[in-house]
């Protein structure tokens, strides 16, 4: 394992490296098997839809004619959705139900006006008034019916009917539209009602006269959702990450790591302020004790007050306390390290140069003449 990791880790990986390596390789196994799994499982969820949607609104427009030449307006002007009318100058309304709609839709708008007298919070007399009724097409989208209220003659019925109810009870006026309608698809009704504001000089509708319905046709049906690959590569990665740990893991076994080295490289980071680095003669004239551990040395230091002398060329950690030396050696000892083996001669490598030798010579004398012919030194 890396150096990088720090030796108690490294030392707990060479304990247990191999089972954890193990570990890791089945959590991978079952996480890429889970991954297999999720991208294979096909799922359906159901549905529903909203088909064939039509919209259908209906709201109330109003608009008048300006019939007072002494008006503020210009006479025979015609006022569209004002926030508020003149009695002398508009006195009559025109109340205009608008119903947007599938072209060909068939619409009856019906709009009414009540009065209503009050007392105590509770109704006590109440007349109603059907302006128009009327079904039509929708043409274009649109559907529209007409209705007109004599605004002078209302509030002169008012004023004669709050004359009579004087110190009895209170009027109040409201209009409301009422549509029903036939798309074909769909059939339904629309209502919505707001008060009508008559004073002694003006009048209008106080609120929004509209209303409106959304319809549609629910269809449901099975469709397949895709698989979720944000967990696939979640589960992918995790894998990856599993199997690499296990090798890892496997790498810093104890049976692949110097575990005696990482032990030594613990006990040296606890003393550290106790080690100093430097070079120990190796020839010194003193007794020397050999310590099983480079703790036992420190202790020796720390007892006597001393440094641990730490020889990187040997790899000796020693304390020389007078006349006696106390040192750990992780491989070897003091004598090995001071007087290392030259060693012998190679007995191979001696028969080998002899056998040369006598080659040798061979050769030199295989041509020399011989010694009783009487022209040997003229042959030389």
């Amino acid at each position: 394992m890396s150096d990088l990791f720090p030796p108690r880790v490294r030392l707990v990986t060479a304990r247990y490296g191999r089972e954890l390596a193990v570990a890791c390789v089945v959590i991978g196994l079952i996480t890429l098997a889970a991954g297999g799994a999720v991208a294979a499982t096909s799922e359906t969820e159901t549905v529903t839809e909203e088909r064939n949607p039509q919209r259908v609104e209906t709201a109330v427009e109003t608009s008048a004619v300006v019939a007072d030449d002494d008006s503020v307006w210009e006479e025979g002007a015609t006022l569209e959705n004002n926030a508020r009318y003149l009695i002398n100058d508009t006195p009559v309304l025109t109340v205009t139900p608008v119903t947007d709609a599938p072209s060909g839709t068939e619409v009856t708008h019906q709009l009414r006006m009540e009065v209503r007298a009050v007392a105590d919070g509770e109704t006590f007399w109440r007349n109603e008034t059907v302006l128009v009724k009327e079904t039509t097409t929708a043409t274009d989208g649109t559907a529209r019916t007409n209705a007109t209220i004599d605004v002078r003659e209302l509030d002169e019925r008012l004023d004669n009917t709050t004359e009579r109810l004087r110190n009895v009870g209170s009027l109040s006026v409201s209009l409301s539209v009422s549509t029903t309608y036939d798309t074909g698809d769909y059939a339904g009704e629309l209502s919505a009602s707001a008060p009508l504001r008559v004073t002694e000089n003006a009048y209008w509708i106080d609120g929004e006269l509209s209303s409106d319905r959304q319809h549609s046709t629910p269809v449901t049906r099975e469709t397949e959702v895709p698989p979720d690959y944000g967990l696939l590569l979640s589960l992918f990665a995790g894998s990856v990450g599993a199997f690499g740990m296990g090798g890892v893991l496997w790498m810093g076994r104890e049976d692949a790591v110097d575990v005696g080295a990482i032990r030594e490289e613990i006990h040296r980071r606890r003393h550290d302020e106790w080690i100093s680095c430097g070079s120990i003669p190796m020839w010194v004239d003193k007794e020397q004790v050999q310590l099983d551990t480079l703790e036992d040395v420190v202790d020796v230091a720390i007892d006597g007050n001393q440094r641990v002398i730490h020889d990187q060329r040997s790899d000796i950690y020693a304390v020389i306390d007078g006349d006696m030396i106390y040192y750990y050696c992780r491989e070897g000892s003091w004598d090995q390290m001071a007087w290392p083996d030259v060693g012998t001669i190679d007995a191979a490598a001696e028969e080998q140069s002899a056998a040369e030798a006598a080659a040798n010579a061979d050769g030199m004398l295989g041509d020399a003449p011989d010694p009783d012919d009487e022209d040997a030194w003229e042959q030389l």
